[in-house]
């Protein structure tokens, strides 16, 4: 009995982690340019308990685009730089991760020029598209796929 329970349990938080995994993929998407989606993004983010690269590439991005919603000029520069410090961390600690690469190309290609974070576009794109056919997961290759449409 407290073996199905156990595996009852472990696939209930199987299937939590990939509803909220949807999720944040969707608020990502759509807070761009809408606050309320945004701090429902970094809600989701700062809730998490499973700390992963990719959730943390997630909030990197998070701050990079709290940074345009900011007034304060010095605010928006620590929020920017922060976010970006995190997201170059997340590449580092899982340099093969597909979609912690489409995170940072989506953060460079929306990136004001001058604030010269855009080295990466390039390199990331490509690596994007050689990998692209060999994600298993079908929502996250999706997912990719319609992202890298859209950018």
């Amino acid at each position: 009995m407290k073996k199905w329970i156990i595996i009852l349990a472990a696939f209930s938080l199987n299937i939590s982690n990939a509803q909220s995994m949807q999720d944040i993929r969707r608020l990502y998407l759509e807070s761009s340019n809408n606050d309320s989606k945004l701090d429902s993004l970094n809600h989701l983010l700062v809730e998490n308990k499973n700390k992963t690269n990719v959730l943390s590439a997630y909030y990197g991005a998070n701050l990079l685009l709290k940074s345009k919603h900011l007034k304060n000029p010095f605010k928006k520069i620590e929020f920017f730089e922060k976010g970006k410090e995190i997201i170059e961390n997340a590449i580092i600690k899982e340099p093969a991760n597909i979609e912690i690469a489409l995170i940072r190309y989506s953060a460079q290609k929306n990136s004001p020029r001058f604030l010269m974070y855009n080295k990466n576009l390039i390199e990331d794109y490509e690596f994007i598209n050689t990998n692209i056919n060999s994600v298993k997961d079908k929502k996250l290759k999706k997912y990719i796929s319609e992202t890298i449409k859209n950018l």
